[in-house]
């Protein structure tokens, strides 16, 4: 599967060749899906890494994923909301409006991409965000809204949280935080992001957080992992930070890797929730512990999460567990936190 992007490895930044080679080859598609998206490819590749495209390949919407999700966090569609102006460019009747229900009495609303996807949404920096919202990000909601404790009055970042950040929003308006920065690196999803924490504003003022001067403490924007940024005003700022799905593209490890040892303070505890993915999991794990960090790996981290697993594997045809069972990551600093000893079930 990823022998094909290693190949394209030296294509140029702005080509869409690295997020078509990234998206195609790791989803769960059946024989027609796979013709069409690899029909998408092929166009792509006569273009000769030009960044424009034709309007044929530009327009042509494909379906994005089959697997529908564990519905950890209930959800339904809604109307969209009317009381303000969204910020992002790409709009009209490509989004879609989602309430999300933590507990029966509070909910969230998250405005999303639609089910299909043209071309033009994956050329660009890890425009895989840009797409739609995966599974693990709703395992990783879950394990928050589980975990309550474990971020009440602290400073969090949710890493590559694409366009809904739907982890982090949930999250807050279940506890009050200091603070909560929702981050991708990619412009238009991070512009989206800050729609929904637009959205969701009353929701977080229900339950109080922030700090003074900084009013619920929520905000939205673009953080690019780069191994040679010092993030200066962001280092050792977060006590936890939190990610789903974010490892398949290896050559970003070391710069995650470097993400997490500046932004996390020193007692502090980054959760990565996210499928094996061939063996790109696995080499993560082994780059962060070279790098001096402590990785604790639980396949079986919840027992609803299990049974749903489980029961795909069974009944659901679309089904991978390599490309859609979330594993849990809990990566620290320090070698040896204490109180916590070192392994993984």
């Amino acid at each position: 599967t990823f022998l094909i992007s290693h190949f394209f490895s030296s294509t140029p930044v702005n080509s869409p060749l690295p997020a078509l080679l990234a998206f195609v080859p790791v989803i769960a598609m059946g024989k027609a899906d796979a013709k069409q998206r690899w029909a998408l490819l092929a166009s792509v590749l006569r273009q000769k890494g030009s960044t424009k495209s034709n309007a044929d390949t530009s327009s042509k919407a494909v379906s994005v994923r089959k697997f529908g999700g564990f519905g950890l966090v209930p959800s339904q569609g809604c109307t969209p909301p009317t009381e303000r102006k969204a910020t992002t460019g790409n709009g009209g009747g490509r989004f879609v409006y989602f309430r999300y229900s933590p507990t029966p009495d509070r909910s969230v609303v998250i405005k999303q991409k639609s089910g299909e996807v043209t071309l033009a949404d994956l050329i660009g920096f890890n425009n895989t965000g840009n797409v739609c919202m995966w599974p693990a990000e709703d395992a990783l909601a879950y394990y928050c809204l589980q975990n309550l404790d474990k971020f009440r009055d602290k400073s969090v970042c949710e890493l590559g949280a694409g366009m809904t950040a739907m982890a982090g929003i949930a999250l807050r308006s279940m506890v009050p935080l200091r603070r909560l920065f929702l981050t991708d690196g990619n412009e238009e999803s991070a512009s989206c992001i800050q729609d929904n924490v637009e959205l969701n504003r009353a929701a977080f003022a229900s339950v109080g957080g922030g700090e003074p001067g900084d009013g619920d403490g929520v905000r939205g924007g673009v953080l690019v992992w780069d191994r040679h940024d010092d993030f200066a005003g962001q280092a050792c700022r977060y006590d936890v930070l939190i990610a789903a799905d974010c490892l398949f593209f290896d050559d970003y490890h070391q710069d995650l890797i470097h993400v997490i040892n500046t932004l996390l303070r020193p007692e502090g505890e980054a959760i990565i929730v996210g499928p094996q993915r061939g063996k790109t999991l696995d080499l993560f794990c082994e780059r962060a512990l070279a790098a001096g960090l402590r990785v604790e790996r639980t396949e079986r981290h919840d027992e609803l999460l299990w049974e749903k697993h489980l029961r795909a594997l069974a009944e659901d045809d679309s089904y991978q567990e390599s490309l859609h069972y979330p594993i849990l990551l809990r990566i620290f600093v320090n070698a040896e936190p204490s109180g916590a000893g070192a392994g993984g079930s």
